[in-house]
Order: structure tokens, then C-alpha cells, then sequence
């Protein structure tokens, strides 16, 4: 049973770990049509992720960002399953962070499965919400920048229709 190692692990940091391996901030540059709100609807529809592992991995990146919002909104459930996805997933070099990557590795390597079976304990006993979008729209520069403003959660999923259909 993992339940002694689990004990030991910190959820947010955990997860976060595991995503900041990932430079979301240079995918987003990088891919300008990719429209993350798109294809995190979809998941919340469908249940489905996008086919492309970068596009989870970006995805997964601005989860963490939002790690503040209440722990049984549908975005953490969305987080905790790209974790419980992506956890052993290489990160393709010219997105790799390394520092964050040796991070990872440092922190985790050796306890991953227990790691892996404390978020998957947690994901099955929560019961989510369904609700609520946040209302807010915050421009397209902000899903790059490096330190994100404090209310992040309440505005990042509204960019993708913030940039309209020019170009």
C-alpha cells in the first residue's frame, strides 16, 4: 500500500512538477492557432484530450497555473487527469525546462508510482463540480508570461475568444 510514501507528498507542488517540465510559454508562442480553451472544452464534453502531446502538455502547464481554484472544480479534475496521463510522458527537447525537468526527476523518480496512486486516490474520492466558467478575459500575453498575476484562474480559460478570427 502507498499510504505511508503518500503522506509525505504535497499535491500542488507534486503536480506541478510534473508540469512545469513542460515550456508552456514557448508552445503557446510557437503555436498561435492552437486554441487551449477549445480543446479543454472538448474534454470537458467529451472527455477526450487533444491527439498531440504537446497540446495536453500545454494544457497541463496552464493548469498548474491555476492550482488555486477550489480542488473539486472540473479544471482540477481536467489537472489531475493530465497528471495521471503525462506523469511518465518525455517532454519533446525543444520544450524541455530542464532545471524543472531535474527537478522532477530528483523529487520523484524513485517514489513515482507512490506518487501516482496518491493523485489517483484523491481523483476517484473527489466529487466535482460541474460549474461555472470563469467570466473574465485576460489578453493573450498574459498566457506567456513567466509570473502570472494572482487572480490567473478567474481569467485564463476565456483567451482563446479573446483574440477573434483576424489573421
Amino acid at each position: 500500500m502507498y499510504s505511508d510514501q503518500a503522506e509525505q507528498f504535497d499535491e500542488n507542488a507534486l503536480l506541478a512538477s510534473c508540469a512545469l517540465r513542460f515550456d508552456g510559454p514557448a508552445y503557446l508562442r510557437d503555436h498561435p492557432h492552437f486554441k487551449h480553451q477549445k480543446a479543454l472544452e472538448q474534454f470537458f464534453v467529451t472527455g477526450q484530450w487533444p491527439k498531440l502531446v504537446e497540446e495536453q502538455m500545454a494544457i497541463f502547464f496552464l493548469l498548474q497555473l491555476c492550482s488555486a481554484e477550489a480542488k473539486n472544480s472540473k479544471y482540477w479534475r481536467a489537472y489531475r487527469e493530465l497528471f495521471l496521463s503525462l506523469n511518465r510522458t518525455e517532454v519533446p527537447p525543444r520544450y524541455l525546462r530542464e532545471e524543472y525537468w531535474l527537478n522532477w526527476r530528483q523529487k520523484y523518480n524513485q517514489v513515482l508510482n507512490y506518487a501516482v496512486a496518491f493523485v489517483q486516490d484523491i481523483h476517484e474520492r473527489t466529487v466535482y463540480e460541474k460549474t461555472a466558467m470563469p467570466a473574465e478575459e485576460p489578453p493573450m500575453a498574459e498566457l506567456v508570461e513567466e509570473k502570472p498575476r494572482a487572480s490567473w484562474f478567474a481569467r485564463l480559460w476565456k483567451s482563446d475568444s479573446s483574440q477573434g478570427s483576424s489573421g
